[in-house]
């Protein structure tokens, strides 16, 4: 279930489903692409728990612990503009894979207006193509209900898109995709 990211093959992969299992599969990812090659993690919002990060590189690689943390580059943002802010100093001279975590909650913020969100969001998908560009990308998103508009966004820009489903035949679906993009 780990590899669902291509490691040397520049395309976007949009992974959308709800939020926990979105972010459990992401961080499978994470650790698997970490202990391959050195990774870019974007973070989106709250929802991201180094703990957890940490645990699961703690028992796939025990021995290898602290040269897998080293390989993670982690950025955080909060808002829409941190966010774009990120993916606008995120060198795209360096083949690695990125990881985003849960976009679209950077989006939410509801003291934004639309117009500003959009413009926004127009200047976060120009940075994601530029990063597309470079190597491999998985992004994960999930529709906000007042702004269901910006996941359409991502998919229609996305090369792959894979769609969990909240029951736990989806990581059958899931393992299905995967043989496909290796």
């Amino acid at each position: 279930m780990e590899n669902i990211i291509p490691l040397y093959t520049p395309k976007l992969t949009l992974l959308t489903g709800t939020p926990k299992r979105t972010q459990a599969i992401m961080r499978s990812a994470l650790v698997w692409t970490a202990g391959k090659t050195p990774v870019d993690c974007l973070v989106g919002g709250n929802r991201f728990d180094p703990t957890k990060l940490a645990y699961a590189i703690s028992e796939q690689y025990p021995a290898a612990y602290q040269a897998l943390l080293n390989q993670i580059k982690v950025g955080r943002a909060f808002t829409c503009y941190e966010m774009l802010r990120l993916l606008r100093e995120t060198d795209a001279n360096t083949p690695f894979p990125r990881l985003i975590f849960d976009l679209l909650s950077t989006y939410a913020d509801e003291s934004v207006n639309d117009d500003e969100v959009n413009r926004l969001m127009a200047q976060t998908t120009q940075q994601l193509q530029r990063l597309r560009g470079a190597g491999p990308l998985l992004v994960s998103a999930h529709p906000h209900a007042t702004r269901p508009h910006l996941l359409n966004v991502l998919m229609n820009m996305a090369d792959e898109i894979i769609a969990l489903d909240a029951e736990p035949e989806a990581e059958l679906h899931t393992a299905h995709v995967q043989e496909r993009m290796l």
